[in-house]
């Protein structure tokens, strides 16, 4: 027959159990929520491996980013087409015309045209212009073309490339070009025109009838 004394040493010993059964909970918790060390080091912002994915995540993000700006720009584009007045047709029209871009040089495009004012795109382009002009007087210094001597327009303005003219007057870096079909002479310099060598005649084999 248990005493008042038993129970109360049993009613001890039960606490005792309960409170060693909820701290082995508390710590099983708490190892269970912290990762191995080698899962605690990967995600450390200084380990290679988080940074690895890190710039792969940011790469993937700019290429989407740059074909949905793309699709916007081609979509505007139709839009203009089937909706805009005559005027804004002709601007697309002459849109078409211009050369094709590469990758990288469509990339800094699109990118400049996103995020660049029309005031700062308008002085870029008149940089770019210059740069090209500097470049292209650099390159024309020595050169020399004689009056009547037959060229080809390789460089300059686009409507322009691949005729073939003679040069009117030749000067040190620019020379006058005249091309058939084309009423005013041509200006260029000397780096955009090359030398073109006349065919040599077909010698006669005496079969001709």
């Amino acid at each position: 027959m248990d005493t008042d004394s038993d129970k109360s040493i049993n009613t001890k010993i039960s606490a005792i159990d309960k409170a060693l059964a909820a701290a082995k909970a508390r710590k099983a918790s708490r190892a269970a929520a912290t990762p191995p060390v080698g899962e605690m080091i990967a995600t450390k912002k200084t380990h290679p491996e988080f940074m690895k994915a890190q710039r792969a995540e940011a790469s993937k993000k700019l290429s989407e980013d740059r074909a949905a700006r793309r699709a916007q720009r081609e979509a505007r584009k139709l839009e203009q087409q089937s909706t805009s007045p005559t005027h804004m047709k002709k601007v697309s029209r002459a849109g078409d015309k211009l050369p094709s871009l590469g990758d990288a040089a469509r990339s800094h495009l699109d990118e400049l045209t996103t995020n660049l004012s029309r005031v700062d795109l308008a002085a870029l382009a008149l940089h770019i212009q210059h740069f090209n002009r500097v470049k292209a007087t650099e390159m024309s210094t020595g050169r020399r073309f004689k009056s009547g001597q037959k060229v080809r327009i390789v460089a300059g303005d686009l409507a322009h490339i691949g005729k073939i003219g003679v040069v009117e007057s030749g000067r040190p870096l620019r020379c006058f070009v005249s091309v058939p079909g084309v009423k005013r002479l041509i200006y260029v310099f000397t780096s955009e025109i090359e030398a073109v060598e006349d065919e040599p005649a077909a010698q006669s084999t005496g079969t001709e009838g």
